[in-house]
């Protein structure tokens, strides 16, 4: 049996700087990790086809976000501004958007109105109905399901004014690969004293005020008297059969209850290298298109969004699947998906799928809702989110804790910014007591 002060179970961004602060103010703390590397939903790889480092995870830089800009300059690692226009593709046809979609200042306006929270189905039902509407709930519907990995059935209004009104403009990546950031983190725990064990499951949590007792699948116990618990909300809402299920004795019902009214989203992420960019193979481009490059393209193929690696030149071109339309593909085969993926870019650049597939010379698919100790992609807020938040977010007997980017409040909700920054606060939590 081991014995530290807190026990930390996931070593994602929340877990790490959690790991980061607690250890610096002397607390003996171990993380315990499922998998077999740590970086939870931040996963870089390097691969030979690709000619730079593949983010199957996190990818952007919000904003100017401090927390996030400050570890990075705190590290030494360098971060660039994304660059490139917005472009929107109807059957081939390239118009330059300034907006994710149309009329998000009338959106925003209707928003303001609302005095009670509603689901995004009932508000676009209640202001937007009618045929003059239909473009306006089809491009905020497809915004709220792609961007934000949500059902419209169950996301908040309130939080889709919240985020509308918070946008930053500024969208990063980090020079490298986002797993620079997360080995700084792990690197500056470890240095403090702090302890990982990876392929280490934890089933199951017994405590009672002041100290807990976590098993892992082996059997073995690790005892503290904290435990901070930084797991994925799909693994906290998955059933007591799945894989990375953790069993609370005595239960904590009201907590469970709270994390089940949460939204999580499912993606899939599909990474193309081609020999050159496709916008310089697509036919008659040059007469559909404005001057710059495009960063960000949106279609209305079966793979609608898109993106480049501008300013880095090269043919990288990264499809993005979310929400309904990743969860109605989640369980096809990988080979299905690349298939689709050319499909679509066919119909976005008006290019065969035959002249796609002779130009492709690397792929990777990662669907985030088959990986175990994740089942998904990241949070989204429901109308229930704010009660919920309040009562996951207030310590079990000062005992056990949660933390991770579903239960933080701001606009940067979803993101490594809000894992980070709700991390740092339960850490604060703990060392003021």
């Amino acid at each position: 049996m081991t014995k530290v002060d807190i026990i930390i179970v996931g070593a994602g961004a929340a877990g790490l700087i959690c790991a980061k602060e607690l250890s610096e103010a002397g607390n003996k703390v171990m993380v315990i990790e499922a998998s077999e590397r740590i970086g939870g939903r931040i996963y870089t790889i390097v691969d030979n086809h690709f000619t730079l480092p593949v983010e199957l995870g996190a990818e952007f830089i919000h904003g100017d976000l401090p927390l996030t800009k400050q570890l990075l300059k705190e590290a030494g690692i360098d971060f660039y501004k994304i660059k490139g226009a917005i472009w929107r593709s109807q059957s081939g046809v390239f118009v330059e958007e300034d907006d994710f979609f149309e009329d998000v200042d009338q959106v925003i306006k209707q928003l303001k109105k609302l005095d009670t929270d509603l689901n995004i189905a009932d508000f676009l039902a209640q202001y937007f109905s009618g045929d003059g509407h239909a473009k306006i709930r089809k491009t905020l519907t497809g915004f709220v399901e792609g961007y934000d990995a949500a059902d419209t059935k169950k996301a908040s209004s309130f939080a889709l004014l919240q985020e509308l009104l918070g946008e930053d403009d500024n969208q990063y990546r980090i020079k490298g690969g986002y797993t620079k950031l997360v080995d700084h983190l792990a690197d500056t725990g470890r240095k403090a004293g702090c302890c990982f064990k990876l392929q280490t499951v934890v089933t199951e949590v017994r405590w009672h005020k002041g100290h807990v007792e976590a098993i892992d699948q082996t059997g073995v116990s690790y005892t503290a008297k904290k435990i901070i618990v930084t797991v994925p909300l799909g693994v906290l809402q998955a059933a007591k059969e799945s894989p990375g299920h953790i069993n609370f004795s005595p239960a904590i019902s009201d907590v469970q209850k709270a994390i089940d009214s949460l939204g999580y989203g499912i993606v899939i992420k599909l990474i193309l290298q081609f020999e050159e960019p496709l916008w310089n193979y697509a036919k008659d481009i040059q007469s559909k298109k404005k001057k710059k490059e495009p960063g960000f393209l949106f279609s209305d193929a079966v793979i609608p969004t898109w993106w480049t690696q501008l300013p880095e030149k090269n043919a990288m071109i990264t499809g993005w699947i979310a929400g309904p339309q990743a969860a109605r593909l989640q369980n096809e085969p990988d080979e299905k998906l690349i298939r689709l993926g050319l499909e679509s870019l066919s119909v976005i650049f008006n290019l065969s799928r035959e002249t796609l597939q002779s130009k492709l010379i690397g792929s990777y698919i990662f669907n985030w809702s088959k990986n175990e100790f994740a089942k998904g992609a990241y949070s989204y807020e429901t109308v229930q989110s704010k009660n919920a938040k309040r009562i996951i977010m207030e310590p079990t007997e000062k005992t056990i804790y949660f933390a991770g980017e579903a239960y933080h409040e701001g606009p940067e909700r979803g993101t490594v910014e809000a894992a980070l920054r709700n991390g740092m606060e339960t850490a604060c939590k703990i060392i003021k007591k």
